[in-house]
This record gives C-alpha cells, structure tokens and sequence, in this order.
C-alpha cells in the first residue's frame, strides 16, 4: 500500500490541529511531524526527507511561499485562509491550494492529486523510461528518449523537448532533476546545463554540438565528458 510521508505546517494551533484530523482520515499518509513556523519546518528538512508537505502561506519569520521557493522534490499543498497567493502557488508549482475553512472533501481531492503524482512518479523510476514533473498545475510524464537538454535558472529547469518549440518550465534545481535520470544516459555538462548524451553529435574544447544547437562545457566537466565522447558509449 503507497505511504506518502508528510509534515504539516501553520502557525494557527486550532488550524494545524484541523489539518492532522484529516490526514489522519487519508490513509495512504503517514503525517511524521507538525510545526507552527515555516522556520522549523526547514530546519527539520536539512536532516529530514518527507514526500509531501501541507503549508500555512502568512506565517512569521518565513512564509509559506519562501519556504516552498526553498524546496525541490518535494509535494506542496497549501493551506490559507488568502485567495491571493494563487500566484506564487502557481510559481513554485504546488500540487494544490486548498482555502481555510477547510472542507474535508475539498482536503481529501487535494491529496488525491497528491497520490496521483507519487504513484506516478514512482512508477517512472522503477522503470527508467519516463520522468514525471509537474509544470503550470499539470502533472507529465516525459519520456526520456525525447529529452533533449536541460537548462538550469535559479528556482527553475527548461527542459527541452524533441518536437516541441517551447521548453517545459518547471520547479526544482538542475540537480533535483538531474538525480531522477539514468547517469549512464544524461551528464552534466556545465553548472546550468544536462543533455541527454545519445542526442550528441559533436565535440569542441568548450562546446557540445546537438545538431544545429551548441550547449556550453563547463572547464571542470570537460575531462570527464571528452572520454565519454570518445568511448562512442554514454557513459555505459
């Protein structure tokens, strides 16, 4: 049976007590800890690694959304009593956003979209074949084959895909995403740059050619990347 482990954030004693009755009510969730500060909450994530985290937005000291901006890998749901944060909900890509007085079937449809993904995404990393990310409140499974490169930003990846004039946007760090892919396909290229290495077709001292398009090599990567080309194997 799917366990999705999970923590529960908010600052409101009665709120955060109304959060942990209904997950108890779920019972594919497994909620491991409760905080009344965003603060502690990434405190405890240094060390800790949960699946899914329920999460107050106006809280004191760090806000709901400047923790979220903090985290990658990790299912996000909102809990507020504000309807205008949709925004930066849709900006860190949480799972939902769910409004206080919260009704429990409005709760337990929120962790459906919750489960959905992680069977989803788990699913697609037994098999090596898919990755799954969520991009604009959609969740997608990504075939790696049609994965061509990887762009880092700040709190974001591009991710560009064959046939595809628009790059898919999503939330995490180039390493987040980079850990989910089979190393013996993709390589680092460059601090803000993967590719995917069966979509190489040539060599410079600092470029990599994917037919028409030039990704960057980092100094410190071309070594490494030089006798995997060479090889002819990928790295396998």
């Amino acid at each position: 049976m799917t366990e999705i482990k999970c923590i529960a954030v908010d600052d409101e004693p009665l709120a955060l007590e109304l959060v942990c009755d209904n997950i108890k009510r779920i019972p594919y969730l497994n909620c491991v800890a409760t905080f009344n500060s965003a603060i502690k909450a990434a405190e405890y994530l240094k060390t800790n690694k949960v699946d899914l985290i329920f999460l107050d937005i106006q809280m004191p000291g760090l806000t709901g959304v400047e923790l979220a901006r903090k985290l990658s890998d990790i299912m996000i749901i909102f809990t507020t009593a504000y309807d205008d944060y949709a925004v930066e909900g849709f900006e860190v890509a949480a799972i939902d956003y769910v409004l206080k007085p919260i009704m429990f079937s409005r709760f337990e449809k929120a962790c459906n979209k919750a489960k959905e993904f992680y069977d989803l995404k788990n699913k697609a990393d037994k098999t090596e074949q898919s990755i799954i990310v969520r991009s604009e409140h959609r969740t997608i499974r990504l075939l790696l084959n049609n994965i061509i490169y990887i762009e880092g930003l700040k709190d974001y990846v591009k991710i560009f895909i064959s046939g595809s004039e628009k790059p898919l946007l999503t939330r995490t760090n180039l390493k987040g995403i980079n850990d989910q892919l089979p190393a013996k396909i993709f390589k680092r290229v460059h601090k803000s740059y993967v590719v995917n290495f069966t979509k190489v077709t040539g060599f410079g001292t600092d470029k990599l050619l994917l037919d028409k398009l030039e990704i960057p090599l980092g100094v410190s990567y071309r070594a490494e990347i030089k006798e995997v080309y060479k090889s002819g194997t990928s790295g396998q």
